[in-house]
């Protein structure tokens, strides 16, 4: 029996080792892929977020710019000093408080990166670039959607107090020449809803979507350095 356990022992301990090299390896190998995964996964999050950035900017531009001659129309307005030839030129004036741009920031990317962190390891967890963006850019997205909204819903407003006037129709059929126009858009009712929808298209939707921008660009560099090395 010794001579058996002399002879085969030295075999046995050998392929336990064996196998227990064979397991670490292949858990090794199991965590490496998952890692690899996980990269990949979080580098397509990642691309995801920078094509809404591109799609936030462009549409972003696209309400300021639009917004740009109604600024002045505002000024005219609120400060009284609108004029019969101002709005014999001015493009503007007839939908100043009754048209609405829609501005919504893109989420998708934002939404899949959350689900992410909220999915993996505490490395994740700890990276100060995943949570700034995650804490950033919801603020932001939240808060530029419900600004939009808000506007939307002064419009509302403004095309149903519109409607309740008698020429209201005459407005639309024959322009700004019908006199009841020009009077009403020198009265204190209307320089009121001039200065409220002012409110919340300069005083807020436009100057939070300065900042997005500028928010964009300073992260975007940190953003793409990230992508590249996953």
């Amino acid at each position: 029996m010794k001579k058996y356990l002399e002879k085969y022992g030295i075999h046995v301990v050998v392929e336990v080792f064996i196998i227990v090299v064979g397991v670490l390896i292949a858990l090794q190998v199991n965590n490496w892929n998952e890692s690899r995964k996980e990269k990949q996964q979080l580098k397509s999050i990642l691309g995801k977020i920078m094509e809404d950035w591109a799609s936030d900017t462009i549409m972003a531009n696209t309400v300021l710019n639009h917004y740009e001659p109604f600024e002045e129309a505002y000024d005219k307005v609120i400060k009284q000093e609108l004029t019969d030839e101002y709005l014999d030129t001015c493009r503007v004036c007839r939908g100043l408080v009754t048209f609405y741009m829609p501005y919504k920031a893109e989420s998708s990317g934002l939404d899949l990166l959350k689900r992410y962190v909220n999915s993996s390891d505490n490395t994740i967890h700890a990276d100060t670039t995943i949570n700034g963006l995650i804490h950033s850019y919801s603020y932001y997205i939240e808060t530029l959607n419900q600004m939009s909204e808000r506007i939307k819903d002064d419009v509302d407003i403004n095309v149903l107090a519109l409607t309740e006037k008698t020429w209201f129709a005459d407005l639309y059929s024959k322009g700004h020449q019908i006199p009841e126009f020009r009077t009403y858009y020198k009265s204190q009712e209307f320089r009121n809803r001039v200065a409220r929808h002012s409110i919340f298209v300069r005083g807020n939707l436009l100057r939070f979507l300065k900042q997005y921008k500028k928010e964009i660009i300073e992260d975007f560099d940190e953003v793409r350095e990230k992508y590249d090395s996953l």
